[in-house]
């Protein structure tokens, strides 16, 4: 058991400490920076497609962003005129296999958040922009493609929607994916519809897997702080890669088991109540890690059940995610592949950093408490930010 004198010896850890005070930021475990598109077709034909986009990587930062969302309206014109040329470009909307044009309706700017919004890590000042697109006649069928001419966050969450049959479909994408094909008219009569699509429109089950096995992956790195927060404390406490191998193991098997029952909807629990939950788990892996220096038994069960708890909290970032039931199980499997591999990377970005420093004296008064620090102070912020 380590004396609560001892963790303020190194300065390093004093550092620590002060930062995760300090740097913790709102957050909510399992949300994701993203585009938001909406695409309806009324009764009369008219297409009306929004997007809510985050323009700080298309603007070039922060700062430009915020300057661009408080811009006067007479000198915005200006600014905007090439990222609607750009949006007009890089969305491509086909109605029953025929390529429609856009026509800019109007911009809505992020004017009330604040500068300190913008730089956040986890708040994202969005810029909606408003398109529509007169059809050619009656029409059944729509797919999009969101092309590389502007700079989307990932993933591209998009909804499609039908007034007059109420039909609705959504999915997300990533920049250069097409989206499914969204047939909205009677459906008594998709079948007969979609088999006289030309082939290369109809679509195919597998092409959707590598893009959910990229949203694993970012889910992960670079944006699952804190999952990476969890894993660093398994990392720095254990002893040997045999141990390290166990626990890691043990925890991606819990999660996975969770995510399953979760996203089929099997177990529904309250998503409040799993953040505050993953916030803790992270905040006892960080104390234990300073307190303790021997591993139990407990250890192993606690981590099993910590991993039930993140694979609740993956399951929330696919809720809003319909996946086709044609491919519903292989699809889940990608983007869990994709959770495992993001994990994996970044267990070898740490041997990496730290596989020299392991078993030598210092290593636990100059890395294993300092950073133990720091992921016990950021997950206290969320424990708190998050009642």
């Amino acid at each position: 058991m380590t004396p609560p004198r001892a963790l303020f010896r190194s300065p390093l850890a004093l550092l620590c400490f002060l930062i995760g005070l300090s740097g913790a930021s709102t957050s909510s475990a399992h949300l994701l920076n993203m585009s938001e598109v909406s695409v309806t077709v009324d009764a009369f034909d008219v297409a009306t497609v929004s997007l809510r986009l985050d323009l700080t990587r298309e603007l070039g930062s922060d700062d430009a962003y915020y300057t661009f969302a408080q811009t006067p309206g007479p000198e915005l014109r200006a600014n905007y005129a090439d990222l609607i040329s750009q949006l007009t470009a890089a969305i491509a909307l086909v109605i029953d296999g025929q390529s429609i044009p856009l026509t800019f309706n109007g911009i809505e700017l992020p004017t009330e958040a604040s500068l300190d919004d913008f730089k956040s890590p986890f708040v994202w000042p969005r810029t909606e922009f408003r398109f529509s697109a007169q059809l050619l006649g009656p029409s059944s069928q729509m797919q999009l493609t969101f092309q590389k001419q502007m700079t989307f966050e990932e993933p591209i969450a998009l909804v499609m929607r039908h007034t007059t049959s109420g039909l609705s479909k959504s999915r997300w994408l990533v920049t250069g994916q097409r989206s499914p094909i969204f047939l909205y008219a009677d459906p008594e009569h998709l079948g007969s519809e979609l088999a006289e699509l030309p082939p290369e429109l109809i679509p195919n089950p597998l092409t959707d897997l590598p893009a959910y096995l990229i949203l694993g992956f970012k889910h992960i790195l670079p944006k699952g702080l804190d999952h990476l927060l969890f894993v660093l404390g398994i990392f720095l406490a254990a002893r040997t890669r045999r141990s390290l191998i166990a626990q890691i193991s043990l925890f991606t098997l819990a999660h996975t088991f969770t995510l399953a029952l979760a996203t089929y909807r099997v177990i529904e629990p309250p998503i409040q109540i799993v953040e505050i939950a993953i916030a803790t788990s992270i905040l006892w892996i960080g104390l234990e890690n300073i307190w303790f220096r021997k591993q139990g038994a407990l250890r192993y069960v606690l981590i099993a059940a910590f991993g039930l708890l993140h694979g609740m909290g993956f399951a929330s970032a696919l809720n809003g995610l319909e996946l086709s039931p044609n491919n519903f199980l292989i699809s889940l499997l990608s983007f869990n592949l994709g959770v495992e591999l993001g994990q994996l990377t970044f267990i070898a970005i740490l041997f990496l950093l730290l596989g020299c420093a392991r078993g030598k004296s210092n290593y636990q008064q100059h890395i294993v408490l300092p950073s133990s620090l720091f992921i016990s102070a950021v997950s206290a912020y969320w424990i708190i930010e998050r009642l």
